[in-house]
């Protein structure tokens, strides 16, 4: 058995044990799309976390970044503003909401929301990487770079950097 079956099958004992358990929705959504890929799949687990998970930052995170990941950037918004109100110390929660507001074309307000993160929290992963995205989006590609050079989160750095270099 695999790493990834493993976990979609802790986290379907995990709801047996306790139905009404968010974080065993959102936790088996999680697997479902990064173990398998299976976005479709992951959508009522996800939506379903986020029903019963309502007062919880962390479901609220995990449920916008697969709103975001899916293409439902406003949906994302909502439940980030509400993780937001209930954590507002999260770094993860402002680096989320940046995301939303630069996919939804509000650069300035995306570029506050990732530097407010990294007063949170500097060692951040994938906040550079935010604001590299934003430089490339508006055609300043030398900034682009100097942003990836300080990215801490190293998974798509190579393919990220080749992209702007290639640009």
């Amino acid at each position: 058995r695999s790493l990834n079956e493993s976990a979609i099958a802790a986290a379907q004992s995990a709801l047996m044990l306790a139905p009404d358990l968010a974080d065993a929705h959102s936790a088996l959504a999680f697997a479902l799309v990064r173990g398998k890929m299976d976005v479709r799949v992951a959508r009522e687990p996800y939506e379903q976390s986020r029903k019963l998970g309502w007062g919880d930052a962390d479901v609220l995170i995990r449920y916008s970044d697969y709103c975001i990941n899916v293409g439902r950037v406003r949906e994302a918004e909502g439940s980030t503003k509400r993780a937001l109100l209930l954590d507002p110390l999260n770094h993860r929660v402002f680096r989320l909401l940046g995301l939303n507001q630069l996919l939804d074309g509000r650069y300035h307000d995306a570029i506050a929301s990732i530097e407010h993160a990294l007063a949170i929290n500097p060692k951040m992963g994938g906040a550079h990487a935010i604001i590299s995205l934003f430089y490339f989006r508006v055609g300043a590609l030398d900034k682009a770079h100097e942003a990836y050079d300080r990215e801490t989160f190293g998974l798509f750095i190579k393919t990220d950097l080749s992209i702007i270099d290639f640009k």
